[in-house]
């Protein structure tokens, strides 16, 4: 953000620039004799980012300048994250005993928050880190994948994880997109954090 009580107009150009040059350009003009409450004048400055650009870091460049002299030249790193899937993991409740059921739901969402027509992989790994369950290449049906894992009557006690993986284009393989956890615990113990 810049701040700037002007005298004269001010021009502010922000670039998206790759290896290949400038992928998106934002121009923006501060007059003369704008006055905010706090008698600070600002500007927020969007800069779009192509829907086909490629994933990997770019410069972001932002002058502003008067007519007289440049008022703020600065060139930070950004990352360009890739359009995949938006995951959220349900489970019906947070604890579960051996010898009962969990039931969960993997909610998946595509980058415009529609349903995610993908296929993901969920696997389930004990508190011990032992991975005891996978369900590969599941199809969403309306961007909802429900799965249960019944647990055995002596299974791991402890933290046991959820890992969803979706592909992210123009990746060939799947990601790991999100990650969640439940506990397993044994009948009449009791654990007490300090």
């Amino acid at each position: 953000m810049l701040y700037y009580t002007p005298t004269s107009t001010v021009r502010v150009t922000a670039q998206l620039v790759g290896v290949s040059g400038v992928v998106s350009q934002t121009r923006a003009v501060l007059e003369t004799g704008i006055k905010q409450s706090t008698n600070v004048d600002y500007m927020w400055i969007p800069v779009t980012v192509p829907s086909d650009l490629l994933p990997t870091n770019y410069d972001l460049n932002v002058t502003a300048a008067s007519p007289q002299q440049v008022l703020f030249s600065e060139i930070v790193k950004v990352g360009v994250a890739p359009k995949g899937p938006t995951v959220l993991v349900q489970t019906d409740k947070p604890v579960y005993k051996p010898g009962q059921t969990v039931r969960m739901r993997i909610v998946t969402l595509d980058f415009e928050l529609k349903p995610y027509t993908g296929n993901v992989t969920v696997e389930i790994s004990d508190g011990s880190g032992t991975k005891v369950q996978q369900w590969l290449d599941q199809s969403p049906v309306t961007g909802i994948v429900p799965l249960s894992l019944p647990l055995s009557d002596e299974p791991v006690a402890g933290t046991w994880n959820i890992s969803v993986f979706a592909l992210y284009p123009p990746q060939t393989e799947k990601s790991l997109v999100q990650k969640s956890c439940f506990q397993v615990k044994e009948y009449g113990k009791m654990y007490t954090t300090l």
